[in-house]
């Protein structure tokens, strides 16, 4: 360990070149696993955030439980979220008679929903909830009153973001009204892992006698839909981790071969060959060790810059595929360059002046 050490720091230029040349092996790699790992995350949040699991079922007409049996899902296992939308119809506002909107009815959780950040409290009073577009077209906020054509005066208390899951709700005026009452739809938020088998069972939910419920995904899942699961199992680099451990190592057998004079002279003094592959056991991990933490470093660095802050999650695959390819290397590289010395001694002591 003493002699590995002296050799390691005594050839600053030596270890300094592996080093860096490791580090960017081991670094390449963490970074394509880092890479891939954010786009299939960045999709997979795109995709949540536009309603991905989010499922309509369809009543039967004139189900008068529709609305009482959508809200019951609320709290449902796997159920994010669920509210009905009764049917809409055009509408007025008193005090603009030429804007014409949608107009609906619904019960509170369709809107956790449509807009899962919505935060509004229950007034008391008549409630109406705005798309964004129609609230910046009637210069109406949170606390404002509106009035209806033909209809009581309502409070404000919310203006919901629905563009990303519902765009044409942006334009309308949603009173909150208790589950009661024939529907138009149900919608329904499952949790990922439960959604395919929360879709197939929602038909049966709303199905009365012989008048069948119908339940379809709100996004369409063809050919075109992504799988991030079988992306990430099916990543070119995944098995990159044993070609980084087999070209580092290969790097360490070509700074032994010009060392070989060196080495030999370790044998010629009477040092086991099996003493010798533990030195160069030690010079490897002094090495690898050092790039490693500098290939954590500049991926992680990368991420930072480019992308967003990393978590643990990051920190974790990064170090998988480097930590990886470490291994394997640390296991190859003595080997190698006990395989480079082979052959007498005084073969390799020749070139040593």
């Amino acid at each position: 360990m003493h002699e590995a050490w002296l050799n390691v720091v005594t050839s600053p230029w030596r270890s300094g070149g592996l080093v860096l040349a490791m580090s960017a092996i081991f670094g390449g790699l963490a970074g394509l696993e880092l890479h891939e790992a954010n786009e299939l995350t960045g999709f997979q949040a795109s995709f949540l955030r536009a309603g991905g699991y989010v499922a309509l079922g369809i009543p039967a007409e004139g189900d008068p439980q529709g609305a009482a049996r959508c809200e019951a899902l609320n709290g449902q296992p796997g159920v994010v979220a669920a509210g009905a939308v009764f049917a809409p119809e055009p509408d007025t506002l008193e005090t603009a008679p030429s804007v014409r909107f949608q107009r609906a009815a619904v019960t509170r959780g369709v809107l956790r929903v449509w807009d899962p950040r919505l935060r509004m409290q229950p007034s008391g009073e008549r409630e109406l909830v705005l798309g964004v577009a129609l609230a910046r077209e009637l210069a109406l906020r949170v606390g404002s009153w509106a009035i209806l054509a033909g209809q009581e005066p309502a409070r404000v208390t919310g203006v919901a973001e629905v563009e990303r899951r519902n765009p044409q709700v942006a334009r309308w005026a949603l009173e909150i009204v208790p589950p009661a009452g024939a529907i138009q739809e149900c919608w329904v938020e499952f949790e990922p892992g439960a959604y395919e088998r929360g879709l197939a069972a929602l038909p049966a939910m709303f199905t009365t006698g012989d008048k069948e419920a119908i339940a379809r995904p709100y996004i369409r899942r063809d050919e075109f839909t992504r799988d991030p699961a079988a992306e990430w199992a099916s990543r070119p680099q995944k098995d990159g981790w044993p070609l980084a451990a087999g070209v580092v190592a290969g790097l360490f057998a070509l700074t032994a071969w010009f060392r070989r004079s060196e080495l030999g002279l370790y044998l010629a003094v009477g040092t086991p060959r099996s003493s010798l592959m533990a030195m160069l056991a030690v010079e490897a991990l002094l090495v690898v060790v050092f790039a490693v933490a500098l290939a954590v470093a500049y991926a992680l660095a990368i991420d930072e810059v480019l992308r967003r802050s990393p978590g643990w999650e990051e920190v974790r695959i990064v170090s998988r595929a480097a930590g990886s390819a470490a291994l394997l290397a640390l296991a190859l590289a003595p080997a190698l360059g006990v395989l480079v010395v082979r052959g007498s001694i005084a073969e390799l002591l020749k070139d040593r002046g």
